[in-house]
């Protein structure tokens, strides 16, 4: 469906709205310049409100868009990081799991939330403590460092009420 010229893809219907993905990579940019895999303190946050502006830009009001809470479990168990709480989100390594036969495929490589590993509990990867998952132009899912730059695909969930195009 189409919001604000943008072109989304159902994933579920949660929280009384529609959770979608955008259906392309937004744009390319660092999880964060430092290597910080923690989604509420990682610089792509700014990169998460630049989307939320452009949507209202675009006509967006504020009962348009639900919040959304992102659990930051990270791979190795951990529960460390939270939850980040937002207008516009990144799906998880297990959303992305679970709504990956209905996830268009696109060109390049995009980031997940999901840290691939926290600071204090590192095993078997002791040196490893910036990566965070992300999914590859083929659907599989690997990990880097999050001060590379690689696909934003945000996540949001509409109110239901919302008028959108198909």
């Amino acid at each position: 469906f189409t919001a604000f010229d943008e072109d989304f893809v159902v994933l579920d219907h949660v929280d009384g709205g529609v959770f979608c993905i955008r259906k392309e990579v937004w744009k390319r940019a660092k999880f964060d310049d430092d290597g910080c895999n923690n989604l509420r303190e990682a610089g792509i946050r700014d990169t998460l409100s630049e989307y939320r502006s452009l949507l209202k830009d675009r006509g967006a009001k504020d009962e348009d868009i639900i919040p959304i809470k992102v659990d930051l479990k990270a791979t190795d168990g951990t529960r460390l990081y939270g939850w980040y709480e937002g207008d516009v989100g990144l799906l998880t390594l297990e959303q992305y799991g679970k709504h990956k036969d209905i996830t268009p495929l696109v060109d390049g490589w995009w980031w997940l939330a999901t840290p691939v590993w926290t600071w204090w509990l590192r095993s078997p990867n002791t040196y490893d403590t910036v990566s965070v998952w992300l999914v590859d132009s083929d659907g599989d899912y690997n990990y880097d460092y999050a001060n590379y730059s690689w696909g934003v695909r945000p996540v949001l969930t509409f109110s239901s009420l919302l008028l959108v195009s198909w």
